[in-house]
Order: structure tokens, then C-alpha cells, then sequence
């Protein structure tokens, strides 16, 4: 009898080792996917940030675009409201020496129909007195 429970001991130490060793193998397969999934969380974590960053960086540029189109479109504006003004300067100024032009033929001719001699001089410009 005693060797029957040394031998029901032994088959039960058995038993256990093997569970143990099973045990200590699918711990040891737990432990890995956790670390395999912890790294890939880190992963995820960091491509989330750089992505995160980018974005950031992408919105600042565009804010900076942004600023540089209004102040181009300004810049545009006061160079066009410019040009109008020279534009209605100079149709003004050709309206003025259109009269003056009328005003220098108109006292020429009188000139000549009085009988005297203009005084202008033939090789001055238009519009200038001597």
C-alpha cells in the first residue's frame, strides 16, 4: 500500500508539474501578446502625437497664408484705388489741356483777326507763356 500512494503521489507530482509548466507557458505567451500590445499602443500613441503635431503645424501655416493673402489682397486694393486716382488725374489733366489747347488756338485766332502778332513763341510748347 505504501508504494501504491508513493506512486499515486508521484503520478500526482507529475500531473502538477506538467499543469505548472502549462501554466508558466501560457503566462509566459500572456505576457508577450501584453508587451506586444503595449508596444503598439506606444506606437499608435506616437504616431498619434506626430500626426497631432503636424496638424498643428499645417494650421499655423495656413493661418500665416492666410495673413500674408489678406495683406497681399490690401496691398492689391490700395495699389488698384491708386491707379484710379492717377487714372482721374491724368483724364483731368487731359481735360485741362484740352482747354488750354482751345484757349491758345481761340487767342491765336483772335490774334490774327485783330491783327497782331501772338505772343507766343513759335518754338515754345504747347500751353507755356513766354
Amino acid at each position: 500500500m505504501r508504494h501504491f500512494f508513493l506512486l499515486l503521489t508521484l503520478v500526482l507530482l507529475g500531473i502538477s508539474v506538467f499543469f505548472l509548466v502549462r501554466l508558466y507557458q501560457e503566462n509566459q505567451e500572456s505576457k508577450k501578446a501584453l508587451d506586444q500590445e503595449r508596444y503598439q499602443r506606444m506606437v499608435a500613441e506616437e504616431d498619434l502625437q506626430r500626426g497631432e503635431y503636424r496638424i498643428k503645424r499645417l494650421e499655423a501655416d495656413l493661418q500665416t497664408t492666410q495673413i500674408k493673402l489678406l495683406k497681399l489682397q490690401q496691398d492689391l486694393d490700395l495699389e488698384r484705388s491708386e491707379r484710379d486716382r492717377i487714372s482721374k488725374e491724368i483724364s483731368d489733366l487731359e481735360a485741362r489741356k484740352a482747354g488750354l489747347e482751345a484757349d491758345l488756338k481761340a487767342e491765336r485766332l483772335r490774334q490774327e483777326q485783330s491783327g497782331r502778332e501772338p505772343s507766343l513763341s513759335a518754338d515754345a510748347p504747347a500751353g507755356v507763356v513766354q
